[in-house]
């Protein structure tokens, strides 16, 4: 991998075995010698995907449901293999999701502690960074608590400050962009999102907004069915997206 290159797909494919509607019951396979092989059909999520992600480059992903943003996303993050091709990363990945990806079981300081972990940090370095983190997210009274019984907003403020203090060099942002919350929340945020994020960070943005896409990236990528349709300047990909799914 060059030294200005941070992610690299290489002719990277992705299928799955998903059951059918009419899977059979386990009683069925054993009472009536039935093969539940042959209730699975294979689905392409990805084929022949070669792309490159340089240093602090901001790029976007766009598609439909289905298209593969999220096998991308899962490949990066390295939570499953690549059926052929090779993928190739540097340095410490954070992904970013509208569900937060927190562990509902934990409390607020164990899922910064296992974000931290993940990220390579020692642990004296994630309880130092702990007390601003929580006060960031305006979670002070909360932070005992497990994150299931947290509202969405709170669950948001809580991963958006995990992410801007454990600093990742890339950060994946998956249908989550700039902070959220209430105005004041939302102002202080933004702020430190443009500050430690849009200034000095490798950025993939997988987002169904065109607006956030043509705004923010220097290069997008449009998936159609696991395949490239087409990638570049981001305005010219999300005008022919748009033409193409008028």
């Amino acid at each position: 991998m060059k030294q200005d290159t941070v992610i690299e797909f290489s002719d990277v494919s992705k299928s799955y075995k998903v059951g059918s509607s009419d899977s059979l019951a386990i009683r069925d396979i054993f009472t009536k010698g039935q093969n539940p092989l042959a209730e699975f059909r294979t689905i392409q999520a990805l084929k022949n995907v070669s792309f490159k992600v340089r240093r602090n480059e901001k790029f976007g992903i766009i598609g439909r449901n289905g298209s593969g943003k999220s096998t991308i996303i899962n490949l990066i993050m390295g939570a499953m293999r690549p059926d052929q091709g090779s993928i190739r990363t540097e340095g410490k990945i954070m992904k970013l999701e509208s569900g937060t990806g927190f562990d509902n079981e934990l409390n607020a300081f164990q899922n910064v502690m296992l974000s931290g972990s993940l990220l390579g940090l020692p642990k004296k370095d994630i309880i130092k960074r702990y007390e601003e983190i929580i006060s960031f997210a305006e979670l002070e009274e909360f932070q005992d608590l497990k994150i299931k019984n947290l509202s969405k907003g709170m669950k948001s403020r809580l991963a958006f400050a995990t992410a801007m203090h454990v600093n990742p060099d890339i950060m994946l942002l998956d249908e989550f962009f700039g902070g959220g919350g209430d105005i004041k929340f939302k102002k202080k945020s933004d702020e430190l999102f443009k500050e430690r994020v849009l200034t000095d960070k490798s950025l993939v943005i997988v987002s169904h907004s065109l607006s956030t896409i043509r705004e923010y990236c220097d290069r997008a990528m449009w998936l159609e069915t696991g395949i490239i349709k087409d990638s570049g300047d981001p305005n010219w990909v999300c005008d022919e997206y748009e033409a193409y799914h008028a």
